[in-house]
């Protein structure tokens, strides 16, 4: 009786075996759909590489009133000197936004009198210089100033061309304005934007963003969206805008349309930003 016993466990300890074997996730070059493989603790390092901006404008209409307007998103450093974030950070020149009682939010003629962009670290921040916007695809590129030194963003830029529904983000950023990096679970869930959605840029742009769900929230726009391939972290997308603070549904600028841009249509980017995203290798972050 006892034999029989021990041959039952040993049974179902095969079978259990086998079946594990063939439901291990096992490397195969594609975008993972699970967190299974990952280094919890190099999360970390993407962190660190993840930052707040605050755009401060002043606005005067055309009767010569004053309106301030303030901003807030996440961005990532780059190339251990550049930061990577949202075109919307930028205010638009020629219109301002104002509340109305019993109207809502409108719209009026108005011209820029002055900007400052900062990070948020501590008061009054730290001023960051404006070198490109690209409004069409939704990004903007900032310089920190010679003396800031910060880390990089440690790991390879994705392919988002390879991305597939289902497949696992993490989503880095300051949702609400918070005053730490927060961390949290999506999945792609659309491979470009619906018709219903419109796009920063236009009509004519949605393959070069894709949705995501359980993720972006308000204050995530230009932080990093990071896919997992066989393991391994990557740059796939820059969160860009979502639903309202209480549908989690976001959309986000596909990498590879951010890296053409940079590389091809940006006149004002220096050659070390171009390489860094010419390069499929992980970046090496900056002492600090």
């Amino acid at each position: 009786m006892k034999k029989i016993g021990v041959f039952v466990v040993l049974v179902f300890i095969a079978i259990v075996g086998i079946g594990a074997y063939f439901y291990i996730p096992s490397p195969d070059g594609e975008y993972d759909n699970n967190n299974v493989l990952v280094d919890p603790a190099a999360m970390d390092r993407i962190k660190a590489s993840v930052v707040r901006i605050v755009s401060a404008t002043m606005f005067e209409t055309q009767d010569g009133a004053h309106y301030p307007d303030s901003r807030s998103v996440s961005g990532t450093v780059v190339a251990e000197k550049y930061i990577l974030t949202v075109a919307h950070v930028v205010a638009p020149d020629g219109e301002f936004e104002v509340m109305v009682p019993f109207q809502g939010r409108v719209t009026m003629p108005a011209k820029k009198v002055s900007e400052w962009f900062f990070l948020w670290y501590a008061h009054p921040g730290i001023p960051i210089k404006l070198i490109h916007v690209d409004r069409v695809k939704d990004f903007a590129i900032f310089e920190l100033p010679p003396n800031v030194v910060l880390p990089s963003f440690p790991y390879a830029m994705g392919k988002s061309v390879d991305l597939k529904t289902g497949n696992f983000l993490y989503v880095f950023g300051y949702p609400l304005s918070l005053s730490d990096v927060n961390v949290r679970p999506g999945i792609v869930s659309g491979l470009s934007l619906p018709f219903e959605w419109n796009p920063p840029g236009g009509e004519l742009l949605r393959e070069d963003f894709f949705m995501v769900s359980n993720g972006i929230i308000s204050g995530d726009s230009g932080g990093p969206l990071v896919a997992i391939r066989d393991g391994a972290y990557e740059f796939a997308g820059l969160s860009s805008s979502n639903a309202d603070p209480y549908v989690v549904l976001g959309a986000a600028g596909r990498i590879d349309a951010i890296r053409e841009a940079i590389l091809n249509d940006c006149p004002e980017c220096p050659d070390e930003l171009k390489d860094f995203f010419k390069t499929d290798e992980p970046a090496k972050p900056a002492e600090y």
